[in-house]
């Protein structure tokens, strides 16, 4: 017989654990593009994430972003 303390601290389910993730944070789908860019801005673009303790990915987003703001 299990006790109340036991049930408590059973493991979630993995269904329950990925619903949880969906639920907390913005699931985006990434795709690679392989697109030729400026090796000198490409470089600035790395150093300044590392800088911001972050990877280059999501900083590009942000400029893609940005632009199609005022582009569109």
């Amino acid at each position: 017989m299990k006790s109340k303390k036991m049930k408590e601290i059973q493991p979630k389910a993995k269904e329950e654990i990925k619903k949880e993730d969906k639920d907390e944070k913005k699931v985006s789908k990434r795709i690679f593009i392989g697109s030729s860019v400026d090796g000198e801005l490409w470089k600035r673009l790395r150093a300044l994430a590392i800088k911001q303790g972050t990877t280059a990915g999501p900083m590009l987003d942000k400029a893609i972003e940005g632009y199609l703001a005022k582009k569109e």
